[in-house]
């Protein structure tokens, strides 16, 4: 066996090498805990955790746009009017958002179990990071680049319900490996749709979380041949969004061995690809409120070319533009609804 240092030269690895690169435990980024949040309701004054979100993000001219991205399912299950997201702050503290049904986007296919909230989250005052929708995304492109297939090493993050935190948010991460990638399209709750499974035992509270490919250090590129992986080292996979369960025998040491249809998790978790959610973000409207905004702000920009000659006003009466964000994004928000309510 080969294997080439980063300049593609051919080195000799010392015996016990690939048994330490393979064995190596992984160590997950601090960003996946970070990108997520909770949804759930307030309940006798207590936050009552379903699911999960995670933050994401696009560029358009230089300006970065957030979204709150979950399962849908999961909205569906909370009464109208008491969405709420908790958010963890810097300071150590939790804080709740209410998300009002009628402000969120869903796919326009209604199988496809996906809720995009546009919003506007300082993270200068809140501990979050984002998937970057631009750079981060597992596309057929990066699978064809590094050979990705089944095995692959997989994890996500998400609400453990219980141990969700009282004072903060405490996501919990579980690790597995890409069961398959079919071919057909594969059955859910909602109908047959496009995913991925994964050997990722997916319970209550962990739908709507980010599931992530680890890429190992070094990949093997052929019969012989070890090189390092190029580019990052972790790609945004897709979002979870539940299980397939079986039949449960009641007591297999019983003589009659009497089964019962109570739900046992299969081990394997349904994954929605991360394409599916770029085409919700990817909504013309929605498009179109990002392009607007950014235009603005570079309109309202203090910047000024030292040119002769009259200039337009530079005043910006909402610097941060965040009310602009807002009500233009609502706006795209509640036309989307009136579409997709079902």
């Amino acid at each position: 066996m080969v294997i080439r240092n980063w300049t593609g030269d051919s080195v000799t690895p010392r015996p016990d090498f690939f048994l330490d690169l393979w064995e190596t435990p992984m160590r997950i980024p601090d960003k996946v805990l970070e990108c997520t949040v909770f949804l759930g309701s307030i309940e006798s004054g207590h936050f009552v955790p379903y699911g999960t979100g995670f933050m994401g993000g696009i560029n358009v001219n230089g300006r970065f746009f957030q979204q709150i991205i979950t399962a849908r399912h999961v909205l569906d299950r909370i009464k109208p009017g008491r969405i709420c997201v908790r958010i963890n702050r810097i300071d150590g503290r939790v804080e709740q958002f209410n998300a009002d049904h009628k402000n969120w986007l869903y796919h326009p296919d209604p199988d496809v179990d996906i809720a995009v909230f546009p919003t506007h989250v300082p993270p200068e005052q809140y501990a979050i990071r984002h998937v970057n929708f631009d750079t981060e995304l597992a596309t057929p492109e990066v699978f064809e680049k590094h050979d990705i297939g089944i095995g692959e090493e997989v994890f996500m993050a998400g609400l453990y319900t219980e141990h969700p935190g009282v004072t903060t948010n405490t996501p919990i991460v579980r690790v597995g490996n890409l069961a398959a990638i079919p071919k057909e399209k594969v059955e859910t709750g909602r109908g047959f749709v496009h995913a991925y499974l994964v050997e990722a035992r997916s319970i209550g509270g962990l739908s709507g979380s980010p599931v992530f490919l680890n890429m190992a250090p070094f990949r093997l590129t052929g019969v012989a041949d070890v090189t390092p992986t190029e580019g990052m080292r972790h790609y945004f996979l897709g979002m979870m969004q539940g299980h397939h369960v079986t039949a449960n025998p009641v007591d297999v040491t019983s003589p009659s061995k009497k089964w019962s249809p109570a739900d046992m998790n299969t081990g394997i978790g349904v994954v929605i690809p991360a394409h599916q959610i770029l085409e919700v973000l990817n909504t013309p409207e929605l498009v179109k409120r990002r392009v607007e905004i950014a235009e603005k702000a570079k309109a309202n920009s203090s910047f000024v070319f030292d040119a002769a000659g009259p200039s337009p006003s530079t005043k910006a009466d909402n610097p941060s533009h965040k009310e602009d964000f807002n009500s233009l994004l609502t706006s795209a928000a509640i036309a989307k609804q009136s579409d997709d309510q079902t």
